[in-house]
């Protein structure tokens, strides 16, 4: 008989997908099925990821919420009451899809263990290629999840400012937040890259300290091909991200923290504040 612990996965799309197709080829955890957003969760499942984005993203999280199982859910795009009301029953975590990263794993196990000391400030950089579709959903929530989770300083302001610099709407954000003690998180996202770079995305993150700096960059991972025509070309490359972030989900399901959950939807909320206002945004 098997002990590995079995887990649902709720959603529909690609990130859905890898997420099933990592569990299913798994050695540690056994697959007990996928279901869209609202249909009954497979049976004997112990753990349920709710992978659901854009509209279907609270009638996944409502799905596994009522299984009364624990629950990791891709960082919520809706700060909104219902929201609230299931992060508050303690049972949810978020957890960014940037945890599927190897080396952003390290940098934050770095980060939250002290290898930098007390921590001053906190660099972050996603850009993705030009055109990209809903950027602050897919792109900058995720970014500011991650980031969250790296300090315990509560924030209390936050500075938005949105522009359209390279061809759409609102395809540049720039946020800067401090904590109530030394804490200066600057965060940049942005649809940016030409749709020749070699690679789709660029993060770079940073993290200044009392005794050190960290810096990690997990997209420069490029391979250089040379083809018999005399050509060569740049391909982006890097390990799936779906396993490690399965690994980082379920363990994550042991942390029971619903205040700090409802602290980063405040915190969201005020970055799309700001960005409405063009003005800063105290967080009470």
């Amino acid at each position: 008989m098997s002990d590995r612990q079995k887990i649902a996965v709720i959603g529909t799309g690609q990130i859905a997908d890898d997420i099933t197709r990592a569990i299913r080829y798994s050695t540690t955890y056994t697959l007990g099925g996928s279901s869209a957003p609202g249909q009954a969760l497979p049976q004997g499942s112990q753990i349920v990821i709710n992978a659901a984005a854009g509209a279907e993203q609270l009638s996944g999280l409502k799905s596994a919420t009522d299984s009364g199982l624990p629950v990791a859910t891709l960082p919520l795009t809706t700060t909104d009451e219902s929201a609230r009301a299931a992060l508050g029953q303690g049972r949810v975590v978020q957890v960014s899809p940037l945890r599927g990263f190897v080396a952003l794993e390290a940098f934050r196990a770095d980060v939250r263990n002290g290898v930098a000391g007390n921590p001053y400030g906190i660099f972050a950089a996603h850009r993705v290629r030009q055109g990209h579709a809903d950027l602050f959903d897919t792109v900058g929530i995720p970014l500011l999840n991650f980031v969250f989770e790296l300090f315990d300083e509560p924030l209390v302001r936050v500075q938005t400012t949105r522009a359209s610099l390279f061809g759409a709407e609102n395809d540049a954000w720039f946020i800067i937040a401090r904590g109530e003690r030394d804490l200066l998180l600057t965060l940049e996202f942005a649809a940016s890259l030409a749709a020749s770079a070699p690679a789709p995305e660029q993060i770079l993150l940073e993290a200044t300290g009392s005794d050190a700096m960290l810096r990690v960059e997990p997209t420069r991972q490029v391979l250089m091909i040379s083809g018999r025509d005399g050509s060569t070309r740049d391909v982006a490359w890097w390990p799936e991200l779906a396993p490690v972030f399965v690994d980082a989900a379920v363990q994550s399901t042991d942390i029971h923290e619903p205040g700090r959950e409802l602290a980063f939807l405040d915190f969201v909320a005020a970055v799309r504040e700001s960005a409405e206002s063009g003005q800063p945004v105290e967080l009470k």
